[in-house]
């Protein structure tokens, strides 16, 4: 929370879709919110980010959607949202320096 500015996360997101490109696939739309406060139903775990995702596509199946994720909250909001979550590496930062953490 907080931790990435919105040019880390373009970067990150930039990078994502390169990768998952070159093996064939693509993203639609990359969700996320930049609240700082828990407050805001959007923020993970809450469901808001999911709703939004469903009115803005509406023939999604929920019992075919996949949320892939680096954290336990990552996991909540795919629990809190029905759908199945996978948890994954993930490049962690920490000043200028990025390092990878291992999935448990």
């Amino acid at each position: 929370k907080g931790k990435y500015t919105d040019k880390d996360l373009a970067n990150v997101h930039s990078k994502m879709i390169a990768e998952i490109e070159k093996v064939g696939g693509r993203i639609d739309g990359i969700y996320y919110c930049s609240a700082l406060t828990e407050e805001d139903i959007r923020r993970k775990p809450g469901r808001g980010l999911f709703d939004d995702i469903l009115r803005d596509y509406p023939d999604i199946d929920p019992a075919k959607t996949l949320m892939i994720g680096d954290g336990d909250v990552d996991m909540n909001f795919a629990k809190n949202c029905g759908i199945k979550g996978v948890k994954i590496d993930s490049l962690k930062k920490e000043g200028d320096k990025y390092y990878w953490v291992e999935a448990n």
